[in-house]
């Protein structure tokens, strides 16, 4: 994927009208760039399809027949979405310069007389490449009558370019693709100094452009310095090798000059600031080294007005008249002193404005230091004893969630409501800023920072729910963090962390996930130690109380939640992704096949963003029911919204794709969880399937559930059974129609004006409520307190 779309100057209207022609015509390809609606750009020839599944033969039938699926084939990958979800914009595309090394082969190895692989499970290497690019890989779970356990494969490399490898099989039709950044320095110099004259100064040099294409600038690095060892440092070969220097200087010095933004945009300040104080200057460009030189400056003028702010704030107390504002003020400039940093310097952005003007009285400025600290800077207030209450309330609310006991509720409750502050508007907005409620558990795994290993209680029988969970790197509570839930399949929970996390180096994790700071968490699913997904209460259990239980102990945006998995746990992330669509910024199974449930909710899996990566050849995934989902996902049209992308790996078996994981990150930063949603119909066939964003039903009638122990083994229940809720608001109007024997109804200012009047109609048949309402306390803390989303508390439930 390219995130560098061309500048409307590059874009003649001719070329795009005779480009867009193209589109019309399925048995051709063109090379583009395809704008999706959400910002990526998918580059590649690409061409249009009727199902995901067409053959070659049913793509050159009429034109006429609707195609509303665009295939785009990187080299590496085919990428399936719908035409629905892209701009429309259709980039003309040259095909890129890359430097492409075609491998010989011998005639032995080009050998294809016994056909086409087949599907198959997966592959591991049993020899390494060696410098002529041959491998023995054994592939495992051919689908053939006759080949059904191990068999020995002799492959050999036939292209490496900066992107992939292509790799060809002997005595088979096999084209697998490998991502190039998958492969170690020295396999690939190996293969391509076999390939070239490394006498010639001229073939050296293309594999330093390689390795620069490749933005593997170190390689590079290693490459130039070889050369000049073999050739000498002769006057002619350092003239030649001059521009390739410089511009490897500025390329290095680029690259870490965008990972430390990266870095710093994901609130790792600490992890920047050595590599600011001995950046590589010599050989950078004037706009990078400006831009360094910026970050210090933040940093410098930061720890400047903090130590100003918190002097400042101190002084103001002693100014104070009032005594009780005097004894009240210091505690909380305590805490702020405690937990400032860079995270949280805008929350006095109004006070930095305000603070050298002697006309407005000290009290208003702490009070909007304190308001600010607690509201944010947007919804500072200039009344100090309001900015106490405030404190006073967020603490009491506190007090509220963490109570066991009603009775201590009681009490909470009414100490809330006996704060100035203590007004549902108010507590909305002391809400999201606040820290977690719980501590974090000692239960860090030695020799792991920010790694823990915890448990939750679980519902009925069931022994407690366990999870593992690892923190980015200068974890601030104060800060809100993306989360990821990653299930195991054949892995463990701590392998699925380490997939995105990354392994340990220096006590550090060295993945995206640590890169980007993502808390990456990993629940143990398989409560009742089957190898496979059940559908069950219990696997849906083992997700959701985990998570939940991160929620109350971890600083996460609830609008920021992504569940994934691999395998077995790829299903798993499938089913509960698309059966609780409320909760997910997006869902992206990996090698999982859609069965049982997941076909019958294609109504619920439009209003959730949904990645699947898959391989071509993988025999384990259920293919068929795979197939009928991405192209009801896929070809519905623009009422049905769904948001899908489908990447499937050229060759590629049941793999982990560590290949895409740079892709995943792209695509997560640019999906946000859309909460409340006003308009949804949901099916449901199980009674724990039961909340959807603001409405919620209990007692399904036992005619239109099953449970999984109970699906046939033949196929499924009636796909149009099943209580389906419908909810609308439009215009302060409620309508909410339930087959449930309850249904509670949870509203907000999100949702319907409390200034206007309401209506609620339930049932069609019937209007249950007509007037002005009003939200209640305890119905918001009782809603934070059992779901957890400080971001989007509900004011008041009605129930039928």
């Amino acid at each position: 994927m390219i995130s560098h779309p061309l500048t409307a100057a590059f874009r003649p209207i001719v070329l795009l009208l005779l480009f867009c022609v193209t589109l019309f015509c399925a048995s051709q390809s063109a090379v583009a760039q395809i704008v999706m609606d959400d910002g990526r750009v998918i580059r590649g020839p690409f061409a249009r399809l009727a199902q995901v599944d067409e053959s070659a033969d049913q793509a050159k039938e009429a034109t006429t027949r609707a195609r509303p699926i665009y295939v785009i084939n990187d080299g590496l990958r085919r990428i399936f979405v719908s035409r629905y979800r892209t701009t429309g914009e259709f980039i003309p595309d040259m095909e890129e310069a890359l430097e492409r090394f075609h491998i010989r082969r011998t005639a032995a190895e080009v050998g294809k007389d016994q056909g086409r692989i087949p599907p198959f499970q997966s592959y591991y290497e049993y020899e390494s490449f060696d410098e002529f690019g041959r491998r023995i890989v054994i592939v495992t779970g051919q689908t053939t009558n006759a080949q059904t356990g191990q068999v020995p494969v002799e492959q050999t490399i036939t292209e490496i370019n900066p992107r992939y490898v292509v790799v060809a099989s002997s005595g088979m039709v096999w084209d697998l693709r490998i991502a190039t950044s998958s492969l170690p320095r020295d396999v690939i110099t190996r293969v391509l100094m076999k390939q070239i004259n490394p006498k010639d100064l001229e073939d050296r040099k293309r594999i330093v452009l390689f390795y620069i294409q490749s933005e593997r600038y170190t390689e590079a690095a290693t490459e130039l310095a070889a050369i000049l060892e073999d050739f000498g440092e002769e006057e002619r070969v350092t003239q030649e090798l001059q521009p390739l220097h410089r511009n490897l200087g500025q390329l290095e010095t680029e690259q870490i000059r965008q990972e430390l933004v990266l870095r710093r945009n994901a609130g790792q300040y600490e992890f920047s600031k050595p590599y600011l104080a001995e950046f590589p200057t010599e050989q950078a460009a004037v706009e990078t080294l400006q831009a360094v030189r910026n970050m210090i400056e933040e940093d410098s003028q930061y720890e400047q007005w903090r130590t100003r702010l918190l002097e400042t704030l101190y002084g103001y107390v002693d100014q104070l008249e009032e005594e009780q504002l005097r004894e009240a003020v210091p505690p909380i400039l305590d805490e702020i002193g405690n937990e400032l940093t860079q995270n949280t310097i805008t929350r006095f952005s109004p006070l930095q404005l305000m603070i050298e003007d002697d006309t407005i009285p000290v009290d208003e400025k702490l009070a909007l230091a304190v308001s600010g600290w607690l509201v944010g800077e947007n919804e500072a207030v200039m009344s100090l004893p309001m900015a106490v209450s405030m404190y006073k309330t967020r603490d009491n609310v506190r007090s509220y969630l963490v109570s066991d006991l009603p009775s201590e509720r009681d009490s909470a409750l009414q100490k809330i409501e006996s704060e100035e502050a203590g007004t549902l508007e108010i507590i909305t907005k002391l809400l999201p800023l606040m820290k977690p409620v719980y501590p974090i558990p000692r239960r860090q795994v030695v020799d792991k920072p920010g790694y823990y290993q915890l448990e939750t209680p679980a519902f009925g029988n069931l022994p407690p729910f366990r999870y593992d969970v690892q923190l980015p790197p200068e974890y601030d509570p104060n800060r809100k963090y993306p989360l990821i839930i990653t299930l195991h399949g054949k892995t463990t929970p701590e392998q699925q962390i380490d997939w995105w996390a990354g392994n340990w180096r220096n006590d550090q994790r060295t993945g995206h996930a640590t890169r980007n700071s993502y808390i990456v968490m990993s629940p143990h699913w398989n409560v009742n130690g089957s190898a496979s997904y059940d559908y069950s209460a219990a696997a849906h259990g083992a997700v959701l109380y985990s998570y939940y239980d991160v929620l109350r102990h971890f600083s996460v945006d609830v609008d920021r939640v992504f569940l994934t998995g691999h395998s077995a746990g790829g299903d798993a992330a499938w089913d509960i992704g698309i059966s609780h669509p409320d909760l997910w910024a997006g869902v992206m199974p990996i090698v999982a096949s859609g069965r049982k449930y997941t076909r019958y909710y294609p109504l619920n899996a439009k209003y959730v963003p949904l990645y699947f990566i898959n391989g071509e050849l993988d025999a384990t995934v259920n293919r068929i029911g795979n197939d009928f989902n991405f192209n009801k996902y896929l070809m519905a049209g623009n009422a049905d919204n769904y948001r899908c992308t489908v990447v499937s790996f050229i060759g590629r078996g049941h793999e982990g794709f560590s290949d895409e994981i740079l892709n995943l990150f792209d695509w997560m930063e640019r999906q946000r969880r859309e909460f409340p949603i006003k308009n949804f119909g949901i099916n449901s066939l199980r009674p724990w399937d039961n909340f959807f964003w603001w409405v919620e039903g209990r007692q399904f009638p036992a005619s239109v559930t099953i449970n999984p122990t109970d699906w046939p083994e033949n196929g499924g229940p009636n796909p149009n059974t099943g209580p389906r809720m419908d909810a609308n608001i439009t215009l302060n109007r409620v309508q909410v129609n339930s087959v449930a024997a309850q249904t509670t109804i949870w509203l907000s200012p999100e949702l319907v004006d409390f200034d206007e009047r309401v209506e609620v109609q339930f049932n069609k048949h019937r209007t249950s409520v007509s007037g002005f309402i009003e939200g209640k306390l305890v119905d918001l803390l009782e809603d934070v307190r059992t779901r957890h989303d400080f971001r989007h508390p509900f004011w008041l439930k009605i129930t039928f």
